[in-house]
């Protein structure tokens, strides 16, 4: 019986079936939380709305020809003047509020993803620059970190809009770019920290004194060899940094100091209908805030989900 058993485990091993590969593992891991299994679904909705949401919108509430003053503060279920439904009211100026949420979306999404995707790069290389060369160099970087987390991101923000003052007339792009260089010189420092506690743990093991004894260059043993063991709590922090660049960058737009009128964000509609909702036209912020909270606690659920399957010592 026992041969038996190996026999079909050796057949197992060389034809692949049966076998439980690390990706496998990680599905089967994660999928034991129904609640991050649907903050996973949300996170896919709202990808699908960003990528294809020209063609889900009902409407282009941002193109003149399409928006009339006529149709103004709209309720949830009214027939424009073009004959469409809004089936979530209109603002101020006429414009649907579900196609108005859904470029939303897209603007937030990207804002979010482009800022965090450069704040890692930079912060990583950072981090892992700081933990490789150690003494003053580790010391150096470590105290400019310490320094930029000690001030709450939304006051750094503030202070690098209001120096460089997105004006409303601002080309669309431009505004964006402004907003993620803010949102990168806020995020940056979580990244260089993150990897850099991870980078001196992995440093002093075998394998990185076999890869500095081969003569590699330095550059070839922080990002091919040092960097893919520190990629599991850099994961972690940047599904929740995510939905942290996105809440900020919400209420900066909300604050005035965002996106102009022209690439609206969903800080922006909040923002355009927070004087009417004390009259009873509630839609026009509310649907927009339901939206906003229903991406971040997606990336959220999904960030807590990670960190636990990825961190062995959470693991039962």
């Amino acid at each position: 019986m026992t041969a038996l058993n190996e026999e079909q485990s050796s057949l197992a091993v060389s034809t692949g079936v049966g076998v439980e590969t690390p990706f496998k593992r990680f599905l089967s891991d994660y999928k034991e939380s129904s609640v991050a299994v649907l903050g996973a679904i949300g996170v896919g909705v709202v990808m699908f709305i960003a990528l294809f949401g020209p063609w889900l919108a009902p409407t282009d509430p941002y193109d003149l020809a399409q928006v009339s003053v006529l149709d103004s503060r709209l309720t949830p279920g009214e027939t424009m003047m073009s004959g469409a439904t809004a089936w979530l009211g209109t603002d101020g100026a006429g414009r649907d509020m579900l196609s108005a949420m859904i470029y939303g979306m897209r603007i937030s999404l990207g804002v979010g993803i482009g800022s965090g995707i450069i704040a890692l790069m930079f912060g990583c290389s950072i981090g892992l620059i700081a933990a490789y060369c150690g003494g003053r160099v580790d010391t150096l970087i470590m105290r400019v970190v310490d320094i930029q987390l000690s001030f709450p991101a939304i006051l750094v923000a503030l202070i690098l809009l209001a120096v460089w003052k997105v004006k409303p007339n601002d080309p669309g792009y431009y505004a964006i770019f402004k907003i993620i260089v803010a949102l990168v010189v806020v995020q940056w420092a979580y990244y260089a920290r993150t990897i850099r506690g991870s980078a001196l743990v992995e440093r002093r093991k075998e394998y990185v004194e076999a890869a500095s004894s081969l003569a590699l260059s330095d550059q070839r043993v922080l990002f091919r060899h040092l960097l893919p063991n520190c990629l599991a709590p850099i994961i972690v922090v940047g599904a929740i940094q995510t939905a942290h660049a996105i809440s900020l960058e919400a209420t900066l737009s909300f604050l005035g100091l965002g996106l102009p009128q022209t690439e609206p964000s969903l800080g922006k509609l909040i923002a355009n209908g927070f004087e009417y909702v004390m009259s009873g036209k509630y839609w026009i912020s509310v649907f927009p805030g339901i939206a906003l909270l229903f991406m971040i606690m997606s990336i959220n659920l999904v960030g807590d989900r990670l960190r636990d399957v990825l961190n062995p010592r959470l693991q039962k």
